[in-house]
């Protein structure tokens, strides 16, 4: 094992550059299945308002559908889309939002911290030093503690979308396009269009799991080649004194 990742190194840390693209670019995907998860609201004197008038004019789309949804739902929302509703959607769509946000600084910190171990040639170098020693180290730590941030923040989320599943559900039928109008008028059929699972959130949360044991694994390989280097780098290191006397 040893002697494949020494003989290797460079696919080794390429596949780690690989794996930075991959959660940079994963942005796009996370708040897809979850679209339609939201209400539109203002903002006046630093308080979030919700009404059914409030929308998007170019989207030609507003809340009424949504209060009328579930105001026709009074065996399943007796009070209608009350504004306690309303802020529990909005917390979510908040949130989302935040940790896709969180998603793409991740990714672009990863792609520094592979950036920094190419600049020092820890991809390639057949001796390490102390240099190579320090951001084989630090570099992959940063990425193992932004990645456990998204593990922990995705896993809130994921218990929040679990907890409200059938209220996130019902906004995101009633807030799409091809369904809204129907389903406001027949709320009975929104329960067999639910498109929103969790599966989402199980994905990510392997894909930040996946980068904090490759980051780990960088780790373990930087101090095992500065140990292994280590006769080495000190015959190197007596040579160029000797060179200098």
């Amino acid at each position: 094992m040893k002697k494949f990742f020494s003989n290797h190194s460079k696919i080794f840390f390429i596949i780690f550059l690989v794996l930075g693209f991959a959660l940079l670019i994963s942005c796009v995907a996370y708040a897809t299945e979850y679209t339609h998860v939201h209400v539109f609201y203002q903002i006046s004197n630093g308080k979030v308002l919700f009404s059914q008038d409030y929308g998007n004019d170019v989207l030609g789309l507003t809340n009424l559908n949504v209060y009328q949804g579930f105001e026709k739902a009074k065996d399943v929302y007796p009070n209608g889309f009350t504004d306690d509703l309303a802020r529990t959607v909005y917390d979510f769509q908040k949130n989302l939002a935040s940790v896709n946000d969180f998603i793409v600084i991740s990714g672009i910190v990863t792609l520094i911290a592979v950036a920094a171990l190419f600049i020092f040639s820890n991809h390639s170098r057949k001796v390490y030093y102390k240099s190579n020693l320090i951001v084989g180290i630090v570099s992959p730590a940063i990425v193992i503690i932004f990645n456990i941030v998204l593990l922990i923040r995705n896993a809130l989320l994921m218990g929040r979308f679990n907890a409200n599943y059938d209220l996130l559900n019902w906004v995101s039928v009633l807030q799409n396009l091809t369904t809204t109008t129907y389903a406001s008028q027949h709320p009975e059929v929104i329960p067999d269009l639910y498109s929103c699972t969790s599966t989402t959130f199980i994905i990510y949360t392997v894909i930040f799991i996946i980068m904090i044991v490759y980051s780990a694994l960088i780790i373990a390989y930087t101090v095992f080649k500065y140990n292994e280097t280590k006769e080495r780098r000190t015959q190197i290191i007596e040579r160029a004194v000797a060179n200098n006397d």
